[in-house]
């Protein structure tokens, strides 16, 4: 067989983020936690909108923050966010980055 030699120990997929984590020297804990905060620890106001599937979104404060985008709606202008907005349907769960209510709270 030609080619590298073969692989001395597999690792779990799960595993492979955490290699490259500590591999650049990143706290996943602290980076999950800055890019996925529960809204429900916020006290801002939101609804989660899943009805339509080709549209689902969270308006969070009067703002359309779509459903795994990194992005929120200023009317028709896409404000850049560092995660996703997520939303766990089994818990009710909204997720958002901190970055994202810093922005809420500040416009």
């Amino acid at each position: 067989m030609y080619g590298m030699d073969a692989p001395r120990q597999l690792a779990a997929n799960v595993d492979v983020g955490r290699m490259a984590a500590e591999a650049f020297g990143l706290d996943l804990k602290e980076l999950t936690d800055t890019l996925y905060f529960d809204m429900d620890a916020t006290g801002l106001e939101y609804e989660v909108f899943t009805t339509d599937v080709t549209d689902p979104h969270a308006i969070i404060e009067g703002y359309k923050f779509p459903l795994g985008h990194d992005y929120y709606l200023v009317g028709e202008t896409r404000i850049m966010l560092p995660g996703i907005t997520v939303y766990a349907p089994n818990t009710d769960k909204l997720y958002v980055s901190q970055e994202a209510i810093y922005h809420v709270i500040h416009n």
